[in-house]
């Protein structure tokens, strides 16, 4: 019963899916799904939600740091800031815990400066201030133009 079950809930996917249907009519469906995905959606407030480049079950998640300014930065990116202390390797995504955050890379000219950046300086440290409309984010991809 198991597998008629599954025999038949896998045909009626099947047809269901309007991709798979125009394929079977000689169409090539192109529809970019990711196009309706916006990674901001968590980034601010109670959210958590880190919006750097991932993929499923992927060994690392990178993405921006900022200044931790308390608990709503504890995914390492809170939308409402616009600090950038460096990129790190690993995040945890909407857990309400700061964890990972290792491995932090700045890409830097200059005299690198080898203090922390605070929210009020970050001439004499490391780190940077952005603008949120240089900001490009997409689901696997994440760039931003820094200021310094």
């Amino acid at each position: 019963m198991r597998i008629v079950f599954s025999g038949f809930l896998a045909l009626s996917l099947l047809f269901a899916n309007p991709a798979v249907s125009q394929q079977k009519k000689g169409k090539q469906a192109d529809v970019n799904y990711t196009q309706y995905v916006d990674p901001f959606i968590g980034s601010a407030g109670h959210g958590h939600v880190f919006v750097g480049a991932n993929v499923p079950f992927g060994a690392v998640q990178l993405g921006p740091v900022n200044i931790f300014e308390g608990w709503d930065w504890c995914s390492g990116y809170n939308y409402a800031s616009n600090t950038v202390l460096g990129f790190t390797h690993t995040h945890l995504s909407g857990t309400g815990i700061g964890d990972l955050n290792d491995i932090l890379v700045l890409p830097v000219s200059g005299k690198v400066g080898l203090t922390k950046g605070t929210k009020e300086d970050m001439v004499n440290g490391y780190g940077s201030y952005f603008s949120h409309k240089n900001e490009v984010v997409k689901p696997g991809y994440y760039s931003v133009l820094l200021d310094k």
